[in-house]
């Protein structure tokens, strides 16, 4: 033997000399036997051994590989085993492979055999009996009974449907039905020795737990006995299985594994026990165990309000944490921090989009392009805290998803374009800016606000925080387009991420002119989209795989956001890329006989009009008219003999392309000029939209029930058309007022009154507070974020903007009372106005007294016009009260650009001289004012305090300088103009479609001169320009207009915007017309009780910074006036946050001795607020005990201010209270000097 050497002995050389010292013989010779070659030997077939004959019988059916007999010793190669069959792996019941075992040997031990001799025999003995069992094996005829018409194994549990079980079953019998008996059993033979005897035993038994009355699987037939029979050793004796449902639990007991509810090991037993049974299992690894125990019961909050963290479904669903433990077998749960809660939290969703794995990856972006489309719907509205889009958006996932668009794997960058594009693109806020296209071409901004140091340090910023500032700039800086692009060109996707890509370009263009320019002129890209998705021919086959060849309505609309920003624009992109052609073969679509789906059809052909009307509205594409017009006339045509109202919905189509029919050729009259076209190309419309709309609003009266907004739009574009053809027709020299008057009169008089006085408009009128925004209460979303704005139409908790309802009449509405407006203005007389606002009554007088909502909301400026068109009928008639204060509360909630119909309304209504004089607004006016018997307020001046009649005739005497102070400061000459051009088509003088939806003015613009100066002062501006006129027209026009109904918090308004006076400059409010002013409007405010000044104000930050500012001008410039005084002490009523008295009281000390109001001042009820309930602040309490003992408040001196301070001392003395504070207090006060008097007035 050669023996290891020993450590530091080189082994090679210590082997060698051992060898060469004791040569060892060679352990085998080679002889050679074959005898020299004479000639081929007959060929004798050799039996084949038992091994052999076992091992074919086992063997898989492929050939074995070649052996080639070399004639001598050569070089030694491996053995090639890639085609040798492999035997399946036996899979042991413990999860590991069975150690290998000789079976015992029965017999007498006196025998002399091996024991390898003995399992030779009885491997011998086995395979004869396999043998006979397989040639006593017949086949039945009918194997349908015999194997059943079910599976008994696979119950459908897991799979998408119960069917693919049946499936799985079919499939499986006809593999047997075609194979042989030798192949069954030899298929049979693999099965067993593969398969876990346990579960053998646990197949058996699934065969006998047969329902009763279940006669599917006979039980008795051959095949079947065969089957269930086999053994997992050949060799082993026979033994009754269990056949009955009652055996089942012996063999959950005799086999743990097949027993689901037994616990798992935790015990130190156990464990002890797992880890001796199993070989290189003795190092226990708890962390790991864990993966592999079950899932923890799930504890339930009972209050609902646990703080879990958010959790999301594969559809984007959250997932309720207090709700009954979700399937399992649902694939939500992991090993997560809480593995017992299905679901992905968001930060779970961001590692796995940081996977190696792509699945993975597509699996994360997947559930977030589901999240975001559910957030956008408003239904997530209530159940966070925090804005969640805003917080991803913050932790980098715009990132992230830009970085998915490059990877290879495509699946990867077709689930990251569908994220990305739900995480700006809102279907249900696009799909509303599309529908009421309809009401007005003017289109939204949607980039945000940014502020001046920001939008110079943008340059400056990095991706991300470029993307957190602006989202759609900073994907632009992300090079997102020619990513785009290289997609569709270069990936073609399908149509999913064809889509999606458009969605994202649709997005980005409506950002701003910067990032439309930036689409347009990307090179390939706009050019890619026009070639490949609107073409100018249909195509004759549609495929669902590729949209690649057919017209996309999305590419269409993304032309359509382009044309509106800008002429240049409009015009690069028609003369470049060939759009005109495309959309006169789209507008005569018809769905029934197109090539591309209905739906599909539809929608392109409703768009290709929108398209052209934008093209219109720039005086492009007027060469498309003369060409078609023979079709438009023809298809008006079919609308006056085949189209009629009804409330089916069938006609839904031809409603939607007659609206916008009726659209394109109210937008070709504001093309007629001496450039493009002629009269005569529009004169001969008049006839046969008069007809139609005739038709349609006598069958509209004649409705028993309401409508649909369809057909409604149907009547308004209809109108629409009428009232522009005849303001056009009024500049004509041919014009005929006479003719023109009668032609009205009998084709529309009579039509209009009856329709006015039907059932069907008083039913319409009852529910337009249901239809309105400004009477909704909803309130404005907040899911919007600083990054990325919306329009408004989803508002909060998922409610939709009212105007958006489907049954929503107002822009019908809105177009009949243009109608009348317009046909009055050019010849009077001929629609009545005094009874077509009865009906609607109602809802005009909620509108002027309640708070309105949604008012800078996009969608809320379709009813302020329809408020504005109803009230301009109102032009040239007697006024009531009500209209009144609507007009001015309506001024308010105009958008732009309808700075003309702002104008129009307060020259003809708003201050209107002859409406404000009358004796029903003076009246009004004089009881809004009334107070009741008040000492009047001393002035510096020594003016007296003028009478509330007085002041009121002084101020209509001087309306019409009233009235030029507010034209002057409210209005801009060149926003009017366009605003005309706009309203009246006149075509050729728009630049722009798109525009930021604010209202013209805001709420408080009567304050409008008043607030302005103050910003100046504020803003240290030159005030060179303030006018003491320009104040007392302000003042005298809110004492005109003032109100006794109001919101608590409008009433707090107008207190905080009134005293801003007192800081426009150091002597305003000491002018007497402006004191006498000012003084009436605070006695207003206060007549029902004083302002609730913890209620916020729109434009005031703080108001308790307000009022440090206020106590900082008296100190300087009030001269003890008692107006600023009663201003002052306002906020030191009980029923004002704390904190305002506290600053009077402990910081401002010196400013009591000045404030000389007496209580006779101010009403009684009034007084009553200061001096109740008990003050319980030990500061303030000090504070006035300390001014009435240092005779800083003197009766005679401070009236007011004595009775306020010595009230709430005498109270706290008589207060029986547990503080401790304030009975130190009270003692100490009962023990500090006082003057007679003071002990007199506090009952000491």
């Amino acid at each position: 033997m050669i023996r290891r050497p020993k450590p530091g002995e080189s082994d090679l050389d210590e082997m060698m000399k051992e060898f060469e010292k004791n040569p060892a013989p060679a352990s085998s010779d080679l002889v050679n036997k074959r005898k020299p070659d004479s000639g081929p030997e007959p060929e004798i077939k050799k039996p084949k051994s038992v091994f052999a004959r076992q091992r074919e019988s086992r063997s898989k059916p492929e050939p074995a590989p070649e052996i080639v007999n070399l004639s001598v010793l050569s070089e030694i190669r491996e053995r090639t085993c890639s085609r040798l069959p492999v035997p399946p792996c036996p899979s042991g019941s413990t999860g590991f492979p069975e150690i290998l075992k000789l079976d015992k040997i029965s017999g007498s031990g006196e025998t002399k055999r091996s024991l390898f001799s003995q399992q030779f025999m009885k491997m011998k003995q086995g395979f004869s009996d396999s043998t006979l069992s397989s040639q006593s094996f017949n086949k039945p005829q009918n194997l349908a009974e015999s194997i059943g018409g079910r599976s008994f194994i696979l119950e459908g549990s897991g799979l998408q449907s119960w069917t693919e079980a049946e499936e799985l079953h079919t499939e499986n019998f006809k593999r047997l039905e075609a194979m042989s008996e030798q192949e069954i059993l030899e298929e049979q033979e693999k099965l067993v020795q593969s398969l876990d005897p346990s579960l053998l035993v646990f197949l058996r038994t699934r065969r006998s737990m047969v329902p009763p009355g279940d006669k599917s699987v006979p039980g008795d037939e051959p095949m079947q006995q065969d089957l269930l029979r086999t053994q997992s050793n050949p060799n082993s004796d026979s033994k009754p299985e269990p056949s009955t449902v009652e055996d089942i639990s012996d063999l959950m007991n005799k086999y743990p594994n097949m027993n689901r509810d037994e616990p798992e090991p935790n015990t130190v037993e156990d464990i002890s026990d797992l880890m001796n049974k199993y070989p290189n299992m003795n190092r226990d690894e708890p962390e790991k165990r864990e993966w592999m125990s079950s899932i923890p019961e799930v504890e339930l909050s009972g209050d609902g309000k646990g703080g879990f963290s958010a959790r999301f479904g594969f559809d984007g669903s959250l997932i309720d944490p207090n709700s009954a433990q979700v399937d399992v077998r649902s694939g939500l749960h992991h090993h997560g921090e809480e593995p017992e809660r299905a679901g992905y939290t968001l930060s779970e969703l961001f590692t796995l989009i940081r996977s190696s794995s792509s699945r993975q990856r597509v699996l994360a972006l997947d559930i977030l392009a589901a999240i975001l489309d559910k957030y956008w719907t408003g239904v997530l509205d209530s159940c966070f805290s925090l804005n969640p889009v805003e917080e991803m958006v913050g932790a980098g996932l715009v990132s992230l998803l830009r970085s998915c668009l490059d990877e290879k794997e495509e699946s990867v960058v077709f689930s990251a374009t569908q994220c990305l594009a739900n995480l700006f693109y809102s279907q249900g806020e696009e799909s509303a800016l599309d529908w009421t296209n309809l009401y007005s071409p003017e289109q939204p901004v949607l980039a945000p606000v940014l502020e001046e140091k920001d939008q110079e340090e943008i340059e400056e910023l990095k991706d991300h925080e470029l993307v957190q500032l602006d989202l759609i700039l900073g994907l632009l800086r992300m090079d997102i387009l020619p990513r785009i692009r290289y997609i569709l060109t270069v990936l073609r996707p399908g149509p999913g991420v064809v889509l999606s890509s458009v969605k994202i370009l649709v997005r980005i263009s409506r950002h701003s002119l910067y990032s439309a320019q930036q689409v347009s002129h990307c090179p390939g890209l706009l050019q890619t989209l026009i070639a490949e998705f609107l073409p100018p021919l249909l195509p004759h086959t549609f495929s669902n795989t590729t949209l690649y060849g057919a017209p996309v309505w999305l590419v269409c609309k993304l032309c359509r956001v382009l044309l509106a920003w800008d002429l240049n624009l409009a015009r690069f992109i028609t003369q470049e890329f060939q759009l005109e052609p495309s959309l006169m073969v789209y507008l005569t679509i018809d769905p029934s006989q197109a090539t591309i789906p209905s739906r599909e059809a539809v929608l392109l052909c409703v768009e290709s009009y929108r398209t052209w009307c934008t093209l219109l509205r720039y005086n492009l594409t007027t060469g498309s008219y003369t060409n078609l017009y023979p079709v438009l006339v023809r298809q008006l045509l079919y609308f006056i003999e085949k189209i009629d109202i009804s409330t089916g919905t069938e006609q839904q189509f031809n409603y939607d392309v007659g609206c916008w029919l009726l659209m394109v050729l109210t937008t070709v009259l504001g093309c007629v000029d001496k450039n493009t076209l002629d009269w005569v190309h529009v004169a001969d419309l008049r006839k046969p939209v008069e007809t139609c709309t005739r038709k349609w609003l006598v069958q509209l009266s004649r409705q028993s029930e309401l409508i649909s907004t369809s057909a409604y739009n149907l009547v308004g574009t209809g109108f629409t058309f009428l009232s522009v053809f005849y303001l056009k027709l009024k500049t004509r020299t041919e014009f005929n007022q006479d003719k023109f008057k009668e032609e009205l009169i009998s084709d529309f008089s009579s039509i209009i009154q009856t329709c006015f006085k039907s059932d069907f408009m008083k039913v319409l009128s009852e529910k337009m507070s249901v239809y309105s925004g400004y009477l909704s209460g909803f309130k404005e979303q907040k899911r919007s974020l600083p990054c990325l704005e919306i329009p408004g139409a989803v508002l909060l908790n998922g409610d939709v903007h009212p105007v958006l309802n489907p049954t929503a009449p107002i822009f019908m509405l809105s177009s009949l009372f243009r109608f009348i407006s317009v046909v009055n203005s050019i010849v009077p007389g001929v629609c009545p106005t005094q009874s077509i606002l009865t009906g609607f009554k109602g809802y005009f007088q909620n509108l002027a007294a309640k708070p309105v909502s949604l008012v800078p909301n996009w969608f809320s400026r379709f009813e302020s016009r329809l408020l504005f068109w109803a009230l301009s009928t109102q032009f040239n008639s007697e006024v009531e009260n009500d209209t009144h204060k609507l007009s001015v509360k309506v001024c308010g909630l105009l958008q732009r650009p309808d700075e003309i119909l702002l104008r129009e309304l307060m020259e003809n209504i708003v201050f209107n001289q002859q409406i404000l004089q009358s004796e029903y607004l003076l009246s009004s006016c004089l009881e809004a004012l009334s107070l009741g018997s008040v000492s009047p307020l001393s002035c510096p001046t020594n003016l007296p305090e003028q009478d509330v009649n007085q002041i009121l005739n002084s101020s209509l005497n001087n309306l019409d300088n009233i009235k030029a102070t507010y034209m002057e400061k409210l209005f801009n000459d060149n926003l009017c103009r366009i605003s005309l051009f706009y309203h009246n088509l006149s075509n050729q003088y728009n630049l722009s479609l798109v525009l930021r939806g604010e209202p013209v003015l805001s709420q408080d613009w009567p304050f409008y001169p008043l607030l302005q100066v103050y910003n100046w002062e504020q803003s240290g501006k030159n005030k060179t320009q303030v006018r003491i006129e320009d104040m007392r027209n302000c003042l005298a026009w809110l004492l005109l207009t003032d109100s006794n109904q109001c919101s608590p918090r409008e009433n707090t308004a107008r207190f905080y915007r009134l005293a801003t006076i007192f800081l426009s400059g150091n002597d305003l409010f000491l002018d007497p017309v402006v004191h006498n002013l000012l003084t009436a409007l605070l006695r207003g405010v206060m007549k029902d009780g004083l302002p609730d000044l913890s209620l916020s104000v729109p434009g005031l930050t703080s108001g308790h910074e307000f009022y440090l500012q206020l106590l900082d001008q008296y100190q300087a410039v009030s001269y003890g006036d008692q107006l600023f005084s009663l201003f002052i002490s306002v906020p030191l009523s009980m029923s004002q946050p704390v904190a305002f008295r506290r600053t009077f009281w402990t910081e401002k000390p010196d400013l009591v001795r000045t404030i000389s109001l007496k209580s006779n001042h101010l009403t009684k009820n009034i007084v009553e607020k200061f001096l109740g309930p008990q003050e319980l602040e030990t500061d303030i309490l000090i504070a006035l005990f300390h001014a009435l003992r240092d005779n800083c408040i003197m009766k005679s001196r401070n009236e007011f201010l004595y009775l306020i301070a010595s009230t709430q001392i005498k109270n706290l003395i008589r207060l029986q209270t547990e503080n401790d504070e304030l009975n130190k207090l009270i003692k100490y006060i009962k023990s500090a000097k006082k003057d007679e008097e003071l002990r007199r007035d506090l009952d000491i």
